[in-house]
């Protein structure tokens, strides 16, 4: 599935930028957009849970959890430098 950017504010080309920044973090570490999407739920179930023993994720679905927020950070840090980003700017996995 695809990366989706919401960046208020952001030319299209900026986005683009992005997006290819994004996607070169996922590739270069081997985790897919679902991985990711996937590895952070079994994150926040774990987190939901109180952090119950029998829900801890995977090593590898925290890698990959990992991996997708330092794929949005990266392309919110393209979209807005240092400043913080404004409400609604996401980077999502488009369905």
């Amino acid at each position: 599935m695809p990366l989706k950017l919401t960046a208020p504010g952001v030319s299209a080309e900026r986005i683009h930028q992005a997006l290819l920044l994004a996607e070169a973090v996922l590739e270069k570490a081997g985790v897919t957009p679902e991985e990711g999407v996937a590895g952070l739920g079994a994150c926040e179930v774990w987190d939901i849970h109180d952090f119950a023993e029998d829900m801890t994720p995977s090593d590898e679905q925290c890698r990959a959890a990992a991996v997708l927020d330092e794929a949005q950070h990266v392309a919110m840090r393209c979209c807005y430098g240092d400043a913080v980003p404004p409400n609604g700017a996401s980077l999502d996995v488009a369905s």
